[in-house]
């Protein structure tokens, strides 16, 4: 968790904000479609990492037009 906000923090510093979003959401659902499809022999895993991804950049861009206006 600690690293996710360090390159959270590094990210919007150093880069666009589509960058440092995508560095953050991308991982993010990598990770979690691991773990996911290593416990679910259902495939559901596959709809799950499709919201979370859809989820996170949603979230993202939400949080970003809100500091902006």
């Amino acid at each position: 968790m600690v690293a996710l906000v360090g390159l959270v923090v590094i990210g919007s510093v150093l880069l666009p904000a589509w960058l440092a979003v995508l560095g953050v959401a991308l991982p993010f659902t990598a990770a979690w479609t691991v773990e996911a499809a290593s416990s679910d022999d259902s495939g559901l895993w596959a709809v799950g990492a499709i919201l979370v991804l859809v989820g996170t950049l949603g979230a993202a861009r939400s949080w970003r037009r809100s500091r902006a206006g």
